[in-house]
C-alpha cells in the first residue's frame, strides 16, 4: 500500500470485513431508523479478523456473504436506516 507504508493488506481486509459484518448486524437487529441498533454497534466494537493468511481469507469471504444472505432473508417491509 504505497500511500500507507505502515499498513498491510490485513488492515483493509479487517476494515471491509468488519463493515460487512456490522451492516449485516444492523439488518438483523433492525430498530429505529434514526440510528444503528445498539447490538450492531456492539458487534462492530468486537470484530477482530484473524491474523493468519488462510484464516483471514476465509473470514473475509464469509464477511462478504453475510450482508447479502441477511438481506435475502429480511422481510420486504423491514424498515432501514439509510444514512
Amino acid at each position: 500500500m504505497p500511500n500507507c507504508p505502515d499498513r498491510t493488506l490485513f488492515d483493509p481486509a479487517q476494515h471491509l470485513g468488519g463493515g460487512d459484518r456490522f451492516r449485516a448486524a444492523v439488518v438483523v437487529t433492525a430498530g429505529p431508523a434514526g440510528a444503528p441498533p445498539a447490538e450492531a454497534v456492539a458487534t462492530r466494537a468486537v470484530v477482530a479478523a484473524p491474523p493468519e493468511r488462510d484464516a483471514l481469507q476465509a473470514w473475509q469471504a464469509a464477511s462478504a456473504w453475510q450482508l447479502p444472505d441477511v438481506l435475502r432473508e429480511a422481510a420486504p417491509d423491514l424498515g432501514c436506516r439509510t444514512r
